[in-house]
């Protein structure tokens, strides 16, 4: 797959959460940390997850549509994505099994994914985000 095809499916992808934690932090944080997600201020730390990977997807997605340099924007979301993994592996006996899998599974695969589209040599396509 094109790594630009990539960057974009990630970056998506990561508007999506980021939403849906700004905007359902209980919902969404129960799946991930259990019941403490009731708690307010656990509300308030996984809002603050959201407005990160919400800022990180929509700067990649303008930086893609404007052609300007996305190797910065990826790695750096590819950073937040291993910090993500690191913290869902030392918190797990906190959350439980079933919880911490599904965690470091999809921050590791987004972290891998991410830093190799980025050192990939670029391609002479140009993805619309439209195309996606």
């Amino acid at each position: 797959m094109e790594n630009r095809r990539v960057i974009a499916m990630l970056s998506i992808a990561r508007v999506g959460v980021g939403t849906a934690l700004l905007l359902a932090p209980r919902t969404m944080g129960r799946n991930w940390v259990g019941s403490v997600a009731d708690d307010r201020r656990a509300a308030l730390v996984i809002r603050g997850f959201g407005a990160r990977d919400l800022a990180l997807g929509l700067g990649t997605l303008r930086a893609m549509a404007r052609n300007e340099p996305l190797n910065g924007w990826v790695q750096m979301a590819a950073l937040g994505d291993a910090c993500d993994a690191i913290a869902g592996l030392a918190g797990a006996s906190n959350v439980g099994v079933a919880r911490t899998i599904p965690t470091v599974l999809s921050a590791t695969a987004a972290a891998i994914m991410g830093m190799r589209a980025s050192v990939a040599p670029p391609s002479t396509a140009t993805v619309e985000i439209a195309q996606i």
